[in-house]
């Protein structure tokens, strides 16, 4: 078998069976279909029951208690039976023909990656995420050059980017203390992957369709978020070094890191609006006393920063929290 598409699937009853449907009507169809429900409280259970008995011969379905995204990738992954892994979210879509794309790009140069491009789905107009790369296969000196974007472009490190092949998968590690990680996944799980691979091929095409979701994850914002951040740029910085990122690079990976960061004040301030000020105030104060964030803004520029980055910036070096708090429920 060529193709495991692996689903992981939460809260997903409203939009699961168009994703799956636009897998089975590829006209490659040389694939298995994994779905995964990862505790869902709705009726995503019910719905993938239907989908796997409806098509016996391509859709299989288990169900696990709630660990996050994370694991539930990776208890996929170990469920797989194909030569490349996959990934799909619940509410997302392969564009037409994307795996016979896939397979020809497999047939052409055994690539351990084939990555391709995103198209996002907007109310304000369609967007594509590409890489600033030429189409075709890195290997030996360019891999360097395609490994560097996973620090650089937007959603170049999403796990649903990319056909894998199972060898380069670390089934051999262990990830439960990992287990609930919000920020991030994607990019923590492929670093490993991507250090394994020895030859990427770009196919400069938007094959994998996303469909923004609102009440994902990151559209809440909690104390325990900066842990996690803690954890991803551990690991940034180990690949940073291993694969001997410029200095350059380095700052504007900080500077990444600065935005991200500033980026929880907003969504604090404004999430269920519950937060009241004491507690946004607490929040900022994590933020500002937090080591990675002060050590993000020593290598980072802030004239590179956008206007409300920098004003964040200026608003916390003077303790005027209420004035944050302010700005940030009225933008």
């Amino acid at each position: 078998m060529l193709f495991s598409i692996l689903i992981p699937v939460y809260n997903a009853e409203k939009n699961i069976e168009e994703t799956v449907r636009s897998i089975l009507t590829q006209t490659e169809q040389d694939f298995e279909i994994i779905l995964l429900d990862d505790g869902s409280t709705d009726k995503s259970k019910a719905v993938c029951t239907q989908l796997s008995s409806q098509n016996p011969e391509k859709v299989r379905f288990d169900s696990q208690i709630n660990t996050g995204v994370l694991i539930a990738r990776r208890n996929l992954a170990k469920l797989s039976k194909g030569k490349y892994l996959l990934f799909v979210d619940s509410d997302d879509l392969l564009a037409k023909n994307a795996l016979a794309d896939i397979r020809r790009s497999i047939e052409q140069t055994d690539s351990d990656v084939v990555f391709y491009d995103l198209q996002k789905l907007a109310d304000n107009g369609d967007e594509r995420y590409t890489l600033p790369l030429d189409e075709g296969l890195y290997t030996n000196e360019t891999r360097a050059l395609f490994l560097r974007q996973l620090f650089l472009t937007k959603y170049s490190y999403s796990m649903c980017q990319k056909a894998i092949k199972q060898d380069c998968f670390d089934f051999d590690v262990d990830y439960e203390r990992f287990q609930g990680m919000r920020i991030a996944e994607d990019v923590f799980q492929s670093f490993p992957i991507m250090d394994k691979a020895q030859s990427i091929y770009y196919l400069k095409k938007p094959l994998y369709i996303y469909r923004k979701n609102s009440g994902g994850a990151t559209a809440t914002v909690k104390l325990s978020d900066f842990h996690w951040c803690e954890v991803l740029y551990e690991r940034q910085d180990e690949y940073i070094a291993k694969w001997d990122i410029s200095a350059e690079d380095v700052q504007t990976v900080a500077e990444g890191r600065v935005r991200r960061m500033l980026g929880f004040l907003s969504v604090y301030a404004k999430q269920n609006g519950n937060n009241t000020y004491r507690q946004f105030k607490e929040f900022a104060k994590a933020l500002t006393s937090n080591k990675l964030f002060c050590d993000a803004r020593s290598k980072s520029s802030s004239k590179k920063l956008q206007k409300i980055y920098r004003m964040d910036l200026a608003l916390l070096k003077l303790h005027w929290y209420r004035a944050l708090y302010i700005l940030h429920r009225s933008i």
